[in-house]
C-alpha cells in the first residue's frame, strides 16, 4: 500500500522515531488490521499535517480522528477506494498512564527493520500482545500461536518483561496460557494475569492515580467539546436496505 510506505517515509524524514507494534508481517503491501504505531515525540498538529498530507498525495480522505487514550492516543480513519478504510492508531505516552501502561520509550527501545519499516523487537511485540489481550480478555488461537512463536525465539527476554509488568511468579501462567485449549481454563488464566497486571501497574504505583484522573478529565472535556469519531449504526430486518443505505452514505461522504 503506497499510502503506508509514504507515511513511514515522511516519519523517517521528519526524524520522528516510530515502530509498528504488531501485525506487520504483510505491511506495507497488505493491511490485515488496524496499524498500531508508537511514536516517541508527539506534536499533534505536526501529526495531523503528516496524515493529511499523505492522504492528499494518495487521493484518499481522512474521515475521522478520535482522541481515544491518554495522554496522547489518536486514531485516524482514512477512506480509500472501493469503500475500504485504513485505521492508523498512534500512541505516545512518556509516563505510562495509557490503557496498557506502556511508556513510549520502552516500546521503542529495541527496534528491527523489515521491508523498510521499523517494527518492535520480538520481546516487545510479545509483551504488548499479551498485555493488550489480557486487558481485553480476548485471546484467540492466532494470538496463542503468535505468542508461542515469539516465546520460542526470545523466552529469556520475555520472561524478564513478564516479571516487570505482571510480577514475579507469573511466568508459569503465561506458559499455561500458550498451550491451553479449554475455554474456562483460558478465562481463568486471563483473569489471574489481569489481576496481577493491575496490582503491579496501578495498585502498587499510587503516583499514577492523579495523573490518570487528570488526563482522562482533559480527554473527556475535549471529547465533549470536539465530538469526533461518532459511529452511525444502520439497523433493519433482512432485506431492509442496510447495504444500500450504507453504500449511499459512503458515496455521499467520499
Amino acid at each position: 500500500m503506497n499510502l503506508l510506505s509514504k507515511l513511514f517515509e515522511i516519519l523517517e524524514n521528519e526524524k520522528i522515531p516510530y515502530c509498528i507494534l504488531h501485525s506487520y508481517q504483510d505491511l506495507p503491501e497488505k493491511v490485515s488490521s488496524d496499524v498500531d504505531i508508537c511514536v516517541e515525540t508527539f506534536d499533534e498538529k505536526k501529526l495531523d499535517e503528516i496524515v493529511w498530507k499523505v492522504s492528499r498525495l494518495e487521493g484518499c480522505k481522512v474521515v475521522s480522528k478520535l482522541y481515544y487514550d491518554i495522554p496522547k492516543g489518536f486514531y485516524y480513519v482514512l477512506s480509500l477506494e472501493s469503500s475500504q478504510f485504513l485505521q492508523l492508531d498512534f500512541l505516545n505516552d512518556p509516563i505510562g498512564v495509557n490503557r496498557y501502561h506502556f511508556k513510549s520509550t520502552e516500546l521503542l527501545l529495541i527496534r528491527r527493520v523489515q521491508r523498510g519499516i521499523n517494527i518492535s523487537a520480538q520481546e516487545i511485540e510479545a509483551i504488548y500482545i499479551l498485555v493488550k489481550k489480557v486487558i481485553k480478555k480476548q485471546f484467540f488461537k492466532n494470538h496463542q500461536e503468535r505468542l508461542e512463536g515469539l516465546y520460542g525465539e526470545s523466552n529469556q527476554s520475555i520472561n524478564e518483561l513478564i516479571k516487570k509488568y505482571f510480577g514475579p511468579g507469573k511466568i508459569q501462567l503465561l506458559k499455561q496460557l500458550l498451550h491451553v485449549n479449554d475455554g474456562k481454563e483460558k478465562e481463568f488464566l486471563l483473569t489471574e494475569l489481569r489481576k496481577a497486571f493491575f496490582t503491579k501497574q496501578i495498585l502498587l504505583k499510587p503516583w499514577k492515580w492523579p495523573l490518570i484522573i487528570f488526563y482522562q478529565t482533559i480527554r473527556i472535556i475535549r471529547r465533549i467539546k470536539e465530538p469526533t469519531g461518532i459511529l452511525v449504526c444502520v439497523l433493519s430486518p433482512d432485506g431492509g436496505g442496510k447495504s444500500s443505505v450504507s453504500k449511499a452514505i459512503l458515496e455521499r461522504l467520499s
